[in-house]
Formats: C-alpha cells, sequence, structure tokens
C-alpha cells in the first residue's frame, strides 16, 4: 500500500521525498551517482547482461517486442482473478 498511498504515491513523490530527507538531515540525491542497470551489474558484480550467456562472445540484441495475447474477455494470459 506504500507504492500507491503512502510516500512513494506518484502523485506526490517527488515533494514527499523531498521532505523526508529535509526531516531526516539528508543531502540531495546526486545525478552523478545514477546509473542504469547494465552498468551497475558490469561495476559491481562484473556481469554483463548483453552478452549470450551460452557463449560470452555473443550479444543479445532486441529482434522484437511481442504484445500480450489478449483472452476473449481482454485479460492477458488466464482467466485469473487478483484479489477481491
Amino acid at each position: 500500500m506504500t507504492r500507491h498511498y503512502g510516500l512513494l504515491s506518484p502523485a506526490l513523490k517527488t515533494q514527499r521525498r523531498a521532505m523526508a530527507r529535509a526531516a531526516l538531515d539528508m543531502l540531495a540525491a546526486s545525478t552523478q551517482a545514477r546509473e542504469d542497470a547494465a552498468a551497475f551489474l558490469k561495476r559491481v558484480a562484473d556481469i554483463d547482461i548483453a552478452a549470450c550467456p551460452h557463449c560470452p562472445r555473443g550479444r543479445w540484441l532486441t529482434i522484437e517486442l511481442l504484445r500480450p495475447v489478449r483472452s476473449a474477455n481482454g485479460h492477458a494470459g488466464a482467466n485469473c482473478r487478483g484479489p477481491p
């Protein structure tokens, strides 16, 4: 519930994070510290996520993005219900 209604709710996420940082006397987030997931995994665990898992020489390339298959009632996948 925190994600939707609390500190990280999408509507006021930026303002509430700034207020929380001020309340905790934290420095503002550094834009230099941000990096993408591929660079982080390469730096921390020496994992190249673009390398083929079968032969480390090959590279993964996105050829096509497939849309989810919709059933007759408009839901993706099986006819599952979420929580009531």
